[in-house]
C-alpha cells in the first residue's frame, strides 16, 4: 500500500497523540549482565480505531504486531519490538515526518 506524503505527515501527528516509545529492563539468565534492554513501540487505540492500527502495520513494513490489551477488552495495541526495527523503522519515521515538523512548526510566526 502507497501513502502519499501528507497522510505520513497526518499519521505523525496520531503517534505525537497516541504513540509511546518504551525501554524496558528484562532479567535474563542469558545476558551477560543479567540483564537486557528491550526496546518497543506501541500505539493504542479503541476496538473501533483497529484498522488505523493496521495502517500502522503496513507502513513499517508488516513488522510487529496488532494484539488485545490484556487489561481492557475493548483496547488493541499495535507494538514493534526491537533495536533494528526501531532503527530501521521508527527512528527514520520520526526524524522525518515528527520532529521536521515540529520543527518547521516552531519557525512559524503567530
Amino acid at each position: 500500500m502507497y501513502f502519499n506524503e501528507n497522510y505520513k505527515f497526518w499519521l505523525g501527528g496520531f503517534i505525537e497523540g497516541e504513540g509511546s516509545l518504551t525501554i524496558s529492563i528484562v532479567k535474563s539468565n542469558k545476558a551477560r549482565y543479567g540483564f537486557f534492554l528491550q526496546f518497543e513501540f506501541n500505539i493504542t487505540q479503541h476496538k473501533n480505531g483497529l484498522n488505523k492500527l493496521n495502517k500502522f502495520k503496513l507502513l513499517f513494513n508488516n513488522k510487529g504486531q496488532i494484539h488485545q490489551n490484556s487489561s481492557f477488552n475493548n483496547v488493541w495495541v499495535y507494538s514493534l519490538k526491537g533495536t533494528s526495527n526501531l532503527i530501521n523503522h521508527i527512528v527514520s519515521f520520526y526524524l522525518k515526518y515528527i520532529i521536521s515538523n515540529l520543527c518547521k512548526f516552531n519557525k512559524k510566526e503567530f
